[in-house]
C-alpha cells in the first residue's frame, strides 16, 4: 500500500540521464555497492549498448559476470526539496520508488524521508 513520506533533506539525483532496462535484458554485472550500509544490495550493470547503472540485486539473475533482469526496472532517481511530501509504493534496498505532487517518478533513499503519514500536501 503506498504511504506518504516528506523528506528531511534535500537529495539531488547524481544521475541526470537514467536508463530503462526490460525484463530479460542481458547485462554485463559489475561491482557491488558498498559505500553506504543503508543502501544493501545495489550492483553496477551495463547493457549492450554501453550504458550501465545501480540495480537492485533482487531484480537480476546472475552467473558470473552476466545477469538478466527478471522484471523491467527504470534507474532514475527522483531529486526532492527539503518538506517536499513524495508517495512511495515499493521499498528496495534502502530507496523508495516515489511519485511526487507533478507526477515525476524516481528512487529516492530512504534515508532522507520520514513518514507523513497525517501530513497534507
Amino acid at each position: 500500500m503506498p504511504e506518504r513520506f516528506r523528506a528531511v533533506k534535500e537529495y539531488r539525483s547524481p544521475y541526470p540521464n537514467p536508463i530503462r532496462f526490460a525484463e530479460g535484458e542481458e547485462v554485463t554485472v559489475g561491482s557491488v555497492f558498498d559505500d553506504e550500509p543503508a543502501w544493501p544490495d545495489w550492483i553496477w550493470v551495463e547493457n549492450r549498448n554501453g550504458k550501465s547503472a545501480w540495480a537492485p540485486r533482487q531484480y537480476l539473475t546472475v552467473s558470473g559476470s552476466a545477469g538478466w533482469f527478471i522484471r523491467c526496472y527504470d534507474a532514475r532517481e527522483l531529486s526532492v526539496q527539503t518538506g517536499e511530501v513524495v508517495v512511495i509504493d515499493e521499498v528496495v534496498n534502502g530507496f523508495g520508488a516515489a511519485v511526487n505532487a507533478n507526477g515525476e517518478k524516481g528512487w529516492v533513499p530512504l534515508n532522507y524521508l520520514e513518514p507523513a503519514a497525517d501530513e497534507q500536501e
